[in-house]
């Protein structure tokens, strides 16, 4: 026999003796069950007095609750940021926080689960100053959502609302954010057109802007847009309808009027600014278009649709308005 048979057989054995051996180990009653916790203890139990080891973490402290603060606020002005004065047909009042209203719906806010944990958040109210029940009014903002449904999650970039309502801004991280401040815009069709800066609450707190009062413009502030839509094809093609919606709330808030049998439409007086326009009728990518409005102006806008997929706009004409008021 040589060297490397001799070993082979050396080998083999102490294998199976290895393993007759850890066998045989297996076998033996265990008299302790050892348990092991997280932060490193052992309790060995009687293995014959244990039946099942059930861990209850411990319960954590309550959170404190968050308290509630004023926030500073600026406005936008020229690109520049100024005092909330120096913007017209909006002001800032915090004469009602302590009312019972206001009072609930703080309430709530500090319930709701991100708050509680400590994420920043503000809240704000939207009113009118006159009592324009039908008009919405869009928001825009970093992150908006309802205090009564901001529980579940949800919210958005993008927010309308009604005369009264609350708003709440969450402060997630943002590009946007200029000197500790994100932006909040706020547009209607008869209600003038601003940004605010809201700052950023201290942590741990519920931050209170107040409530936030529209009011609405005079006639000689705003304008008119006239849309008109030629056809250059002999096939007959859907012109029924355009949809606008102030640039500055990201769509919210938007109206739909109805071409006539000219294929042209009227807006009527709506404040003076920067608006969305959509063509629903065709492509849903090409036919959209920014505009702006201008007081005491009408701006008349001319498409040429040259399919259902295809229309271009080929005019925008300011013009001085002659009509002194149109519904």
């Amino acid at each position: 026999m040589n060297n490397q048979t001799f070993f082979a057989i050396a080998g083999l054995f102490s294998v199976c003796a290895c393993a007759s051996h850890i066998k045989t180990l297996s076998e033996q009653p265990k008299e302790t069950v050892s348990v092991y916790f997280k932060d490193g203890r052992r309790t060995d139990f009687p293995a014959n007095s244990v039946t099942k080891v059930v861990y209850t973490p411990a319960p954590k402290p309550p959170l404190p609750p968050r308290e509630h603060v004023l926030v500073e606020v600026s406005g936008e002005k020229d690109g520049r940021l100024v005092d909330v004065e120096e913007l017209k047909g909006v002001r800032i009042d915090r004469s009602a926080i302590h009312s019972p209203e206001w009072e609930r719906v703080i309430a709530i806010t500090k319930e709701i689960p991100s708050v509680r944990v400590g994420n920043p958040v503000t809240l704000m109210r939207v009113m009118l100053e006159t009592n324009s029940a039908n008009e919405m009014i869009g928001l825009s903002s970093i992150k908006l959502n309802d205090p009564w449904e901001a529980k579940s999650g949800g919210g958005g970039m993008v927010r309308r609302v009604g005369n009264g309502d609350f708003v709440l801004i969450e402060h997630i991280n943002s590009t946007y954010r200029r000197q500790g401040k994100d932006p909040v815009r706020i547009g209607s069709f008869q209600h003038q057109h601003v940004t605010l800066w809201v700052e950023l609450p201290a942590h741990g707190t519920v931050g209170i802007l107040g409530d936030v009062i529209l009011s609405p413009c005079a006639e000689t502030e705003m304008g008119r847009v006239e849309a008109t839509v030629l056809s250059e094809t002999p096939q007959p093609l859907e012109i029924r309808t355009l949809r606008i919606s102030p640039g500055i709330d990201g769509g919210g808030v938007s109206r739909t009027l109805k071409f006539d049998a000219d294929h042209t439409c009227d807006t009527g007086k709506i404040v003076a600014g920067t608006y969305n326009v959509f063509l629903p009728d065709f492509d849903v990518v090409q036919s959209r278009w920014t505009v702006h409005v201008a007081p005491g102006m009408v701006t008349r806008l001319r498409f040429v649709a040259r399919s259902q997929r295809q229309i271009d706009m080929v005019e925008e004409d300011v013009v001085a308005d002659t009509i002194s008021s149109k519904p």
